[in-house]
Parts: structure tokens; sequence; C-alpha cells
């Protein structure tokens, strides 16, 4: 009977054991996962600032993987995880806004287009369009 009663306290510090590594375990994944997320959010912030620095050159997602030594595939995948856009997507809209700005100050359409990054202006009008239902000529007559 003591014998029995000594197995039985042993399995129970036993499970209890397991119970508090496993529960370590558990707190470890939580703050490694919330490090590699923190790392995720700096790393788009860099990604965002790489394109309001450099939107006017002819930059993609493997010209800004490569500024941050990383795989294109990689960094795009972990953008738009946390984003829900793509890296051009992103690049577009800010040439986009900043084209729009320089058209209401009253920029010559076809200078606002090669300043903002596009070598063609029939693109640039295309593109304008689909992002603001209007075209530039139309956007600078509101």
């Amino acid at each position: 009977m003591d014998d029995n009663l000594n197995q039985l306290g042993q399995k129970a510090s036993q499970s209890v054991l397991d119970m508090i590594r496993w529960t370590n375990y558990l707190i470890d994944c939580t703050f490694q996962y919330e490090e590699s997320v923190q790392k995720n959010y700096s790393l788009n912030e860099k990604v965002d600032q790489y394109i309001r620095e450099h939107y006017r050159e002819n930059i993609g997602r493997t010209e800004i993987a490569e500024q941050f030594y990383l795989a294109p595939e990689y960094l795009s995948k972990t953008y738009k995880k946390l984003t829900g856009r793509t890296i051009k997507d992103t690049i577009t809209e800010y040439r986009i806004d900043e084209a729009k700005r320089m058209l209401e100050r009253g920029e010559r359409v076809s200078d606002v287009a090669e300043t903002v990054g596009f070598d063609n202006f029939t693109y640039f009008s295309t593109i304008f369009k689909k992002y603001t239902g209007v075209s530039p000529n139309q956007y600078c007559k509101k």
C-alpha cells in the first residue's frame, strides 16, 4: 500500500513538473512571437521611410529588399501580412499622393509625372485615373 502511494505521489509530482515545463515553453513561444512581430513592424516602418525618400527613383520590392539584406519574397510577404497592401501599391499610392499635391500647386502634368517617378506619361495618366477616378488634367480643373 505504501509503495502504491509513493508511486502515485511521484506520478503526480511528475505531472505537475510536466505542466510547469509546458507552461514555460508556451510563455517562451509567446515572447518569441511578440519579438518577431515587433521586428516586422519596425521593418515595415523602415520600408515606408525608404519609399518616402526614394519614390522618385525606379524602385520595387527587389531594390528595397536589397537595402535590408532580405529576400524580395520574404519582404513582400511580411509587408503585406502586416499592412494588407503590396509594396508596389504602397509606392504607387505615395507617388499619386505626391502628384496630387503638385497638381494642386499648379505644376504641369508632364513635369509631375516625371518628378514622381513615372517614365511614361501615358502610364502615369492611366494609373492616376485608376487611383483617383479622374485624369490628371481633370484633377487640375477641380
